[in-house]
């Protein structure tokens, strides 16, 4: 019962990319999968593809000529 505990923890994206380290694995083999067809593929990497920007992280390029 532990481990249902700890996996209901795991956003979506982190549960998907403990997927993507069993099928493949490896720790380091998700990021050298080449299944593209896998509706999961975009996510395997433990980020969301839609999300990139957002949350304040942004390089200093993000932000132009603010004066």
């Amino acid at each position: 019962m532990g481990s249902v505990e700890r996996m209901s923890r795991l956003t979506p994206v982190k549960a998907i990319r403990k997927f993507c380290i069993q099928c493949t694995g490896s720790q380091k083999a998700p990021r050298k999968c080449a299944n593209e067809t896998c509706p999961l593929f975009v996510f395997r990497l433990g980020k969301h593809p839609g999300r990139v920007g957002i949350g304040g992280r942004g390089n200093k390029k993000d932000f132009g000529n603010l004066s």
